[in-house]
């Protein structure tokens, strides 16, 4: 199972590149995660593009599938659901 990282969307980079603030994380996590983390994004699986998602301040889930050689979370994205 792929390690989660929660919280909303701070600043984008580029098309595929964003800032996170973590601000929760899955129980079945192996790996550490900093309060703020640098995504690339492998699938975007919102409906919205990344700069909607910060201009709305909506909360992302990435399934995190590696760090890559930059040490950005190499990960799916997703629109989290409001409980």
């Amino acid at each position: 199972m792929l390690d989660t990282a929660i919280g909303p969307v701070t600043n984008v980079f580029n098309d595929g590149t964003f800032q996170m603030n973590v601000t929760h994380i899955g129980r079945h996590n192996k790996f550490r995660y900093n309060t703020y983390e640098t995504v690339s994004v492998a699938s975007n699986n919102t409906g919205y593009t990344l700069h909607q998602l910060r201009t709305y301040g909506l909360r992302v889930s990435c399934h995190v599938r590696q760090r890559d050689i930059y040490n950005r979370l190499y990960a799916d994205v997703y629109l989290e659901k409001a409980t």
